[in-house]
């Protein structure tokens, strides 16, 4: 029950930051993805918006650098890619040789909310070549050998 408490606590403080019922949303003071108000706030370099990048510039888990290593948006940007914005750039989609990568990038949850597709994505599933499990490209280990691709309990088995 422990559980349904702490995730209360977070939809409660989430569900007034969407509906547009905290003084922090007033006041823009506020990070764009988590909706943490009270954290240092920087302006993503690729679209120019409000996120918290954590106590320590280098925090690897502030929504400033989750959003900068994880999303379609942030690659286009740092790729220089010219003309087209990230959701149809085909350069960005190329870049990338898994279409599950692609989709992820699109539509994880370091992305604005009023970025991400409303249109569902389908992709053929990676699997493991050695046990055939369908493998999550970019939420597991996954180590890419000249065979294919192999999941990470595969991987941790060793060559057989």
């Amino acid at each position: 029950m422990l559980h349904l408490a702490q995730a209360w606590k977070q939809h409660r403080r989430l569900c007034g930051f969407w509906s547009g019922q905290t003084a922090a949303l007033a006041s823009g003071n506020f990070c764009g993805l988590c909706g943490l108000t009270g954290a240092p706030l920087r302006s993503t370099q690729c679209c120019d918006r409000l996120v918290c990048c954590g106590a320590d510039f280098l925090d690897s888990q502030g929504c400033f650098n989750l959003h900068r290593e994880g999303t379609m948006c942030a690659h286009h940007y740092h790729e220089n890619h010219d003309g087209e914005t990230w959701d149809s750039c085909q350069q960005c989609a190329d870049d990338f040789p898994q279409e599950e990568v692609v989709v992820w990038r699109r539509c994880n949850r370091f992305n604005f909310q009023e970025d991400i597709s409303e249109t569902p994505f389908t992709f053929e599933r990676s699997t493991c070549h050695r046990c055939g499990n369908t493998i999550k490209i970019c939420v597991e280990p996954v180590i890419d050998t000249p065979s294919g691709m192999e999941c990470g309990q595969c991987a941790t088995k060793g060559s057989s």
